[in-house]
Order: C-alpha cells, then structure tokens, then sequence
C-alpha cells in the first residue's frame, strides 16, 4: 500500500510539474517574436525579438538549408524556420500551416488554389519565361511559382555513336531513321519507359509540344481546358501524329509501357544493349563511367528543339496571411518571392555544382560536355515545363491517357 501512495504521489508531482511548465509557456507568448503563432512549437533555435520569423514548408529530396541562409543574409531582419512533414492539405485548409509553402506536386496545388495567394499581379513575374507561367496558371491565375528544375531530353551514349558514326538528329525525321539505323545492328534505338505516368508525360509532351502546346494559341486553349472551357478532341489529333509515326516505325511499342525506369537503365548501363533513354541531367551522376550527353527532343517544325523541366518544387504563399493582422508580414513574405524570382535570388539559393535550370530569364547555367548538342536550345530559353494534364487530383486525364495509347498504337 505504501508503495502504491509513493507511486500516485509521483504521478500527481508529475502532472503538477506538466501544468506548470505548460502554464508557463502560456504565459510567455506575449513575448513571441514578431510572426510567431501561439500554441506552436516549430524551432527548438531561439529567435531573436527583433526579428520576423517567417516559416517555411519543406519537401522531400530538397536541402533548403541554402535557401534559408541566403533569405536571412539577404532580409536581415527575418528568421526562416523550416518546417517539415506537417499535412499541408489539412494545413491549408484550415488556415494556418506556413507562410512560404514549397510542394512538387502541381496538380495539388492547383486543387487547393483557394489557399493560396493570387500572385497574378506581381511586378516580379515578368521575370519568368512565358512558357513555364503559362504551365503554372490555374483559373487564369497564378498562384504559384516554378523553383530551379531538373532537365530531361534524350540521353545517349556518345562513344556508342562515335563507334557507329551516328550523328545527332536535328528533327523528327532524322530521329526517326537514325533509330531504324540502330535497330538494323541489334541495338534497342531509344526505350522510353512509359511504365509510370510521369514518364508517359514526358514522352508525350516532349514529342508532341510545337503542335499541341507551343505558342500563344495552344496557351490559351490549354488554360481553357483546365477552366473546363475546351476538351483533347480536335487539338491533340495533329500532336498524335507524331506518335503514330514512331509507333509505325516499331520506334516505340506497347511492351515499353510495361518497362520500368529500372528496366530501362538496366538496359543502357548495365546490358549496354540501348542507345537512347529519356533522363534527366543525373543520368551523368548515375554512370560516371559512361560518356553520356543530352540532345532535345526535335518535332519537324522549325525552332522545335525542346529540353523537358520539372521544377524540384513550387512556391507559393499561404492564403492565411492575408487575414487581418498579418499585413505587415504579407509585404514581407511577397518581398522575399520577388528577390527569389531574381537572377540575384536564383543564383543565391541554386547549388553552383549541381546541374538544374532556373524558369527566371539570365539565370546563368553550368555548361558542361553533357549539354554540347544541346546549349541552343537551353540559350534560346526552348524548356517545356511540366504540364499539368490532370483536370483533378481524383481523376486523372493522365491515366487514361496512359491506358488508351497502347490501343491508339
């Protein structure tokens, strides 16, 4: 019995203990630093009173420790707390989660674009390619904006062209009868991969962009179908072509939307029975024994040379701040989007020994041997960014998409 009274005594000195210290924090939310919320524990770093702390929500796979260290150097007067791993949708939703939000995933985004702050007025969007604003306007607006990306075209072993005399295609045509040249040796001219949905995107748009998404009047259709004011049928048929004649020319097959990327690397590094791969600038990290560039994707059209995007996040701000109360940190947070949409910024915050794009016009790249065939297109700015070919998150056009092209083929 003793021992069960020593027992409850500790407990209740434990409970007693918990309230005071949960009371005390109470007590000292007068003293929160400028930007702090009550009842949140988001830093275990110390922030100074002077400053305005503004948080930011992390992704997966991306150090934003740079991005935060750069804003603090740059805007003196604010503290960046990172936060990770919260339910952004839930977040969102209820009006509260971060200030700056950071997702990779556009089609979300642009279903929660009612939480989301209407940039479409920002002096600072000028600064952007048309193309990769275009591709981020959701109802005729912007709301979010496309941070430095990785770069995807064709990969392909330059010693295995060097050793067969194969020259880089410079359109559709050529590409087309440089693959039958392969295949005539036994060699598997190009495997796309188009086991997943964002690979089936990529190989779909990368041939397809000049008639289906180039130029102002596929931009204006494009932001029609996403209104739910325009459909696929009697726009995508032209793009379908280009299909057709791969699929014709046993180029591409309905065995390739089986093959996984796995497969297909297997394929190219280690069976070294292909030529061609659709990958991103890490296919040079992937195999640094192998002597591996980048060409662009080529239509037949003139100026149809493009490299494909996908931007490692997008930015945006939360919905929340433009509650009352929270002006001051509004300006401040729209302030900090507009140095990031900088040259300045964009430099600042992108690795200097890492191989992505920025979406901001003059942002200076690193030129290496593995983008030889293809510096005039990334000088001439010809970057398809990642479209967003789903009407919802629910139900997905590119699914279906995916599912009837091997019919179509």
């Amino acid at each position: 019995m003793k021992q069960l009274h020593q027992r409850t005594l500790v407990t209740l000195l434990c409970l007693a203990l918990g309230i005071g210290l949960l009371t005390a924090c109470a007590r000292q939310t007068d003293a929160l630093p400028p930007g702090g919320m009550e009842h949140e524990v988001l830093t275990l770093k110390p922030i100074p009173a002077d400053k305005m702390m503004i948080t930011l929500q992390g992704v997966d796979g991306v150090d934003l420790n740079q991005m935060e260290r750069e804003i603090e150097a740059h805007f003196p007067d604010v503290d960046i707390v990172q936060v990770l791993y919260t339910w952004l949708k839930n977040d969102l939703e209820h009006n509260s989660g971060q200030d700056i939000v950071l997702n990779q995933d556009l089609s979300w985004l642009a279903e929660h674009s009612d939480n989301l702050v209407d940039l479409t007025t920002e002096s600072y969007l000028q600064n952007y390619s048309l193309s990769s604003l275009s591709n981020c306007e959701i109802n005729g607006s912007v709301y979010v904006l496309p941070g430095p990306a990785h770069v995807y075209g064709i990969v392909y072993n330059k010693d295995m062209f060097q050793a067969h005399g194969w020259e880089i295609p410079q359109n559709l045509d050529e590409f087309i009868q440089l693959c039958r040249t392969i295949e005539s040796t036994g060699i598997r001219a190009f495997q796309p991969a188009l086991y997943y949905k964002d690979a089936m995107r990529q190989f779909l748009v990368g041939f397809t962009y000049q008639p289906a998404f180039y130029g102002l009047e596929n931009s204006i259709w494009f932001s029609d179908y996403h209104q739910g004011k325009a459909t696929m049928a009697n726009h995508l048929e032209p793009a379908l072509d280009n299909l057709k004649q791969l699929s014709d020319a046993g180029i591409i097959r309905t065995s390739d939307f089986k093959t996984t990327p796995a497969g297909r690397s297997a394929m190219m590094y280690q069976k070294r029975n292909c030529a061609m791969i659709i990958e991103s600038q890490n296919a040079e990290v992937y195999a640094r024994e192998w002597n591996l560039a980048d060409q662009p994707v080529n239509g037949n059209e003139p100026n149809s040379d493009f490299l494909f995007t996908v931007p490692q996040y997008y930015m945006g701000i939360n919905a929340k701040l433009e509650q009352p109360g929270n002006e001051e940190k509004l300006q401040r947070v729209k302030e900090i989007l507009g140095w990031l949409s900088t040259v300045e910024g964009q430099t600042a915050i992108m690795d200097s020994e890492a191989l992505a794009i920025s979406h901001v016009r003059g942002v200076p790249w690193k030129n290496t041997s593995f983008f030889q065939a293809a510096q005039a297109t990334i000088a001439e700015g010809r970057l398809i960014p990642q479209p967003m070919l789903s009407k919802s998150f629910a139900m997905s056009v590119e699914y279906s998409l995916q599912e009837t092209l091997p019919e179509f083929m």
